[in-house]
């Protein structure tokens, strides 16, 4: 099994979903800081807040960007292969320099560098644990497979796909390496939960052989703001 490594903390994760405090200047922890700013609480944020401040410097340090087609081919789960692969193709605004350091070709060194998740797409995850009945061991009614829309920051939405039992949530994220199970009302609460879809195993089935795809499967709604870029869910 490859070994990876987080892109700002370094350790044995993804990136997008990683908790560390972060310098607000060179986006790395305190030990690995490149520019040596004080070390309070006022210059530091989480390193998942800073993949969205990436994420916009890129829409600004490339312009002639195929936005529709990177989000088509990395989706909504793969925010650091995307910006390595940025860097690799395009031409970038000298003001945004940093951006190359940040993301530079991978080593061949046997690890994978700046992946941001391990499970493969949200959709196609949460299909897989519904057909493999994990939920059957919270004994909590019949599992469904839900898709809706959850906070990607504070003004916008982006699709996600889990699964719900009467009571609870089984929803792995980005990068946990375990099934995390929280309670219904705790995950809406906190996660913003609009527009969610259920559908129950025969008919996650009918939808993936109709439309050859684990999701999304239904229309994108218009009375909430939906994020035009990768969010680091899923």
């Amino acid at each position: 099994m490859p070994t990876y490594v987080c892109s700002f903390c370094r350790g044995d994760h993804g990136a997008a979903e990683c908790r560390e405090q972060v310098c607000i200047n060179c986006y790395r922890t305190e030990e690995y800081c490149t520019c040596k700013l004080n070390s309070d609480e006022e210059t530091k944020f989480p390193a998942c807040d800073a993949i969205n401040q990436i994420d916009e410097d890129f829409v600004s340090a490339v312009a002639d960007a195929d936005w529709e087609a990177l989000n088509e081919q990395f989706g909504e789960d793969s925010p650091i292969e995307c910006f390595r692969h940025m860097v690799a193709t395009y031409e970038i605004d000298e003001e945004y320099a940093y951006l190359k350091a940040l993301f530079p070709s991978a080593k061949d060194d046997g690890k994978v560098y700046n992946a941001s998740r391990k499970h493969g797409g949200c959709y196609h995850w949460a299909y897989s644990t519904l057909l493999d009945e994990t939920a059957i061991e919270l004994d909590d009614g019949e599992a469904c497979l839900v898709h809706g829309y959850v906070k990607h920051n504070a003004k916008q939405y982006g699709g996600h796909g889990w699964i719900e039992t009467d009571k609870h949530v089984i929803d792995c994220g980005t990068i946990e390496r375990e099934f995390n199970v929280v309670s219904k009302e705790f995950y809406y609460q906190s996660r913003g939960v609009k527009h969610p879809t259920k559908y129950l195993k025969d008919e996650a089935l009918k939808h993936l052989t109709k439309l050859g795809n684990y999701g999304p499967w239904g229309a994108v709604p218009d009375d909430i703001p939906i994020a035009t870029t990768r969010s680091p869910e899923g």
